[in-house]
C-alpha cells in the first residue's frame, strides 16, 4: 500500500497526463475542404488530416507505466484511471492507422443488436425541429455566461471547428461551441442542461475534492455521465423527439461506418435525415481515420 504522499504524487501525474490527452486531436483539420470535394464528386471518399500531437506518446506511455500503484481498494481507482489514459493515448497515437478502431472499441464499445433495433425505431419516426429564429454567436455566448454566473462557475466559452456542437474540457475549464453552427434558444437551453448542469457541474464538484482524479473523471465515467445528461434533459423537458432521432442516427452512423466507407454510411443515413445532417453524423463517426473509404469508426 502506498503512502498518502505517494498517492498525491500519482494523482498529480495522472492529472498532468490527462491535460495533454485532448479530444480535439481526433477532429479533422481539413473538414471544410473535404466536404466540398465530397459533394462535388459522387465517388469521392474524404481523406482527413489531423493536428500533430504536442507531446511524445512513447514517453508519456512510459511515464504512466512507471507509476507504482498498489492493490488496495483506493489505489485500484487510480490504477483504472491510469489504464484508461493509456488506452486513450494509444487511440490518439493510432489516428489514421489500422489500430484506431480497435482502440476506440476498447474504450467505448460498439452498438449492440438491441441498441441498433432501438436506434432504427427512433430514426424511422417522422419528426420536425421546432421552428425558431437563430441566435447570433454573441447571444449564445451571453446565455452560457449567464448560466455560469447562476451556477457560480468561472469558465470560458470559445468557438472551435469540430464535429460536435458542444464539448466540455474540464482540463481547460472551457466550453467549446462548434464554429459556424446555428443555435436556437431551445437548443441552447438543452445544452445548458446537458453541458453546464451535468458535465461542468460534476467537474466543479470533483474539483472540490482532495484529488484531481475527481475533477477530470474516473475511468469509465463518461457512459454514466452521458446517461445522466440525457436524464437531466428529460427531467427539464428540453429533449424533443427530433433530438432523440439525432441520438439514434449517431448510433447508426457508427454502425454503418464500422461496416463500410464514408460514402456508404452517408447514403444509408440520407434515407432518414438531410444531406447536411448525414455529413455531420458521418464525420463524427469517421473522425480519427485518414482514408474514410475503409471500414472503421470512432465509437464514442
Amino acid at each position: 500500500m502506498v503512502s498518502e504522499k505517494e498517492l498525491i504524487h500519482i494523482d498529480r501525474k495522472l492529472f498532468e497526463a490527462d491535460k495533454k490527452l485532448l479530444f480535439h486531436y481526433i477532429n479533422p483539420i481539413n473538414e471544410d475542404e473535404e466536404q466540398k470535394k465530397f459533394f462535388a464528386d459522387q465517388s469521392y471518399q474524404p481523406q482527413f488530416k489531423y493536428q500533430p500531437l504536442l507531446f511524445n506518446p512513447v514517453y508519456l506511455e512510459e511515464e504512466l507505466r512507471s507509476l507504482h500503484i498498489g492493490p488496495s481498494r483506493a489505489e485500484v481507482v487510480f490504477q483504472k484511471k491510469a489504464e484508461s489514459l493509456r488506452h486513450f493515448l494509444q487511440l490518439l497515437a493510432n489516428r489514421g492507422k489500422p489500430g484506431f478502431t480497435k482502440w476506440s472499441i476498447t474504450m467505448y464499445g460498439q452498438p449492440s443488436p438491441q441498441l441498433l433495433r432501438l436506434a432504427k425505431l427512433y430514426v424511422s419516426q417522422k419528426t420536425h425541429p421546432v421552428e425558431e429564429g437563430e441566435l447570433s454567436s454573441k447571444e449564445v455566448i451571453s446565455l452560457f455566461n449567464t448560466a455560469f454566473l447562476r451556477y457560480g462557475f468561472q469558465w470560458d466559452v470559445k468557438e472551435k471547428s469540430m464535429p460536435a456542437r458542444a464539448y466540455v474540457s474540464s482540463q481547460e475549464k472551457t466550453l467549446y461551441l462548434q464554429k459556424g453552427a446555428s443555435f436556437t434558444k431551445s437548443a441552447v437551453k438543452k445544452l445548458i442542461v446537458h453541458e453546464v448542469g451535468t458535465h461542468m457541474l460534476r467537474a466543479e464538484n470533483g474539483g472540490k475534492q482532495p484529488y484531481h482524479i475527481f475533477s477530470t473523471g474516473l475511468a469509465g465515467y463518461l457512459m454514466t455521465e452521458e446517461g445522466l445528461a440525457v436524464y437531466n434533459e428529460e427531467e427539464n423537458k428540453v429533449n424533443t423527439k427530433h433530438e432523440l432521432k439525432t441520438y439514434a442516427a449517431r448510433v447508426l452512423a457508427i454502425h454503418w461506418s464500422l461496416k463500410g466507407g464514408f460514402r456508404e454510411a452517408f447514403n444509408e443515413l440520407c434515407k432518414y435525415v438531410s444531406q447536411d445532417a448525414a455529413w455531420k453524423l458521418v464525420v463524427r463517426a469517421k473522425r480519427g481515420l485518414s482514408d474514410t473509404s475503409l471500414p472503421g469508426a470512432f465509437t464514442k
